[in-house]
């Protein structure tokens, strides 16, 4: 971890250094590999489109992209690594809606912040969550499982990948519309595990980690959190079909160190809005139901202040903390 003095250090030199004057052209970054942080383990949701970027950047950069995995902390390990790291463009974090706008208000004692400390440079992708049930629970639709868990309480557990994830959180709302208690059990990774051994009765989890086993009958899927149905499981509603004005979406993205000359985040961003449209990645994200998105740092910047605000009060609310 590098410490404050170190890092104004490192802000004052980077400054000073004339790379980046206003002379060069942008084409004289990067000079060297880039690093792709990706705060979670390999074969995470993140982790898969962080590699498939990886592949297709250097197409946009003419420099090598190498993705490292620095799991943890919900992903706040990752995060604090990428804003102590030098504010030159070359380290990138590959984050992830709940590591920028849940955590902030989750954890009180980061040491580090996530909206002062970083620099958001684009969006990636958009996608949404599933409800699954093990084949155990006696619930076809959602309409059945609140009826039951109403007249069954402590029948139906809901579980998560921690306490304050998004899972957590889809949880916790689903139950204040609809009146059911839920239980909860946190895990320290996502519980698909235990949900098909029978261990938890329901969960949400992200479309890209559960539509293969809900196709192939392991588990029952009873709604998306999508606005619109998916394309590989037509016949699911949506959330919002059944409760009006209630979609949430999961979504991706890349940061850099703060401090970052604008110069390198408009070419990093440039680079990554093409790279969403190669008709590799395309074809990948449509499999996994994933938008590309490829929004200016302004805009990622604006739906992270946005969804901060709007998880700050639900946290609040049911007094969770994750310190």
């Amino acid at each position: 971890m590098i410490n404050t003095r170190r890092r104004e250090f490192l802000i004052a030199a980077a400054g000073a250094m004339p790379v980046f004057g206003a002379a060069q052209s942008m084409s004289d970054w990067p000079q060297r590999p880039l690093k792709l942080i990706v705060p979670q383990s390999p074969s995470s949701s993140a982790d898969v489109i962080a590699r498939l970027l990886a592949k297709e950047l250097p197409v946009e950069l003419n420099q090598p992209v190498i993705v490292e995995n620095k799991a943890g902390a919900a992903g706040n390990i990752g995060a604090e690594y990428v804003a102590n790291s030098a504010p030159d463009g070359y380290t990138l974090l590959y984050g992830f809606n709940s590591v920028a706008t849940i955590n902030p208000n989750l954890y009180a004692k980061l040491p580090f912040s996530f909206r002062n400390d970083l620099a958001p440079v684009t969006q990636t992708t958009v996608g949404g969550y599933i409800l699954v049930t093990n084949n155990n629970v006696p619930a076809r639709s959602l309409r059945e499982l609140v009826d039951y868990v109403k007249k069954n309480p402590g029948a139906v557990t809901f579980g998560s990948d921690g306490i304050g994830s998004m899972a957590h959180l889809c949880a916790e709302l689903l139950a204040e519309r609809t009146g059911m208690q839920i239980l909860h059990v946190p895990y320290k990774g996502t519980p698909t595990a235990d949900l098909l051994a029978g261990h938890i009765q329901a969960m949400f989890a992200p479309v890209t980690v559960l539509q293969e086993l809900v196709r192939a009958g392991q588990m029952r899927g009873l709604v998306t959190t999508k606005p619109k149905r998916l394309q590989a499981l037509p016949q699911m509603p949506t959330l919002a079909e059944l409760l009006p004005g209630l979609s949430l979406t999961g979504w991706q993205g890349i940061w850099v160190a703060k401090s970052t000359p604008a110069v390198v985040i408009e070419r990093l961003q440039s680079a990554v809005a093409r790279a969403l449209v190669a008709p590799e990645v395309l074809a990948k994200l449509n499999v996994v139901e994933l938008q590309p998105v490829g929004s200016t740092p302004k805009e990622l910047g604006e739906l992270v202040d946005r969804e901060t605000a709007q998880w700050a009060p639900i946290i609040k609310k049911l007094n969770l903390r994750a310190d």
